[in-house]
């Protein structure tokens, strides 16, 4: 049996020995479409290729998994690094650090860094706030520790989580005054703050800053802070990174 389809009528003409039958397609049952197939088309005759999962039991057709683990990538301070192969699929993914550094633009190549520290009404550092008085950090700065929390030195570390490869250009504090309700902003130098760049050996601070910390003292006074009659009070930290 032969069939051809009448595409203006929605028939299909039966050609069986030369006589023509004309038939609706739902009133042709689908053994009519077989006949001339021989044995027909077996799942088995069927198989899967790149990126395409087939089940030759049951026909059944899937997209294959790849090793990208699903998820969300990408932030402000990091862009999605996705490798893509020939049939348009990611097969790989994963965060890299965006040129600069991090969440803060500062233009022209640059970019900012900065966490808020708590101080005690005694000036020492106020480990029941944050992570040991140490909150809102941006992400970019790795990890910051709290070293010493007493009021005559309060040394803090920062490793930039290598994200960078060059020390700040830059530092600046504003430091609350709980007595006028406004911020003091001061640019700290090395005269005023112990700062000391620490670096693994072998490496340089012009290219090479990886998981080397920058340690500082940042008394409350040094940081502008001030507070009376037994109030608390903080500073906000802020670096300048050049990319």
């Amino acid at each position: 049996m032969t069939e051809t389809v009448d595409r203006t009528a929605d028939e299909v003409i039966l050609l069986d020995n030369g006589s023509q039958k004309r038939k609706q397609f739902s009133e042709i049952p689908l053994s009519s479409f077989n006949n001339d197939l021989g044995s027909g088309i077996s799942l088995t005759d069927i198989s899967g290729t790149t990126g395409i999962d087939y089940d030759n039991t049951t026909g059944e057709i899937a997209l294959a998994d790849t090793a990208v683990t699903p998820g969300s990538y990408g932030s402000s301070t990091q862009a999605a690094s996705i490798t893509v192969d020939q049939q348009g699929r990611i097969t790989s993914i994963a965060n890299a650090p965006i040129s600069g550094g991090g969440g803060g633009g500062g233009g022209g190549g640059t970019s900012f860094e900065y966490f808020k520290l708590h101080y005690t009404a005694g000036g020492g550092i106020d480990t029941s706030q944050g992570t040991n008085g140490i909150s809102d950090m941006i992400s970019g700065l790795g990890n910051v520790s709290l070293n010493n929390a007493s009021s005559n030195s309060c040394e803090i570390e920062v490793d930039f989580g290598g994200n960078y490869s060059f020390p700040p250009i830059g530092m600046m504090s504003y430091g609350l005054s709980q007595a006028t309700a406004e911020y003091n902003i001061k640019q700290p130098s090395l005269v005023d703050v112990s700062t000391t760049l620490k670096l693994d050996a072998g490496s340089n601070p012009h290219g090479a800053l990886a998981s080397a910390g920058i340690t500082m003292s940042l008394t409350r006074g040094e940081t502008g802070a001030s507070s009376t009659f037994g109030q608390v009070s903080h500073a906000w930290i802020y670096f300048t990174m050049g990319s």
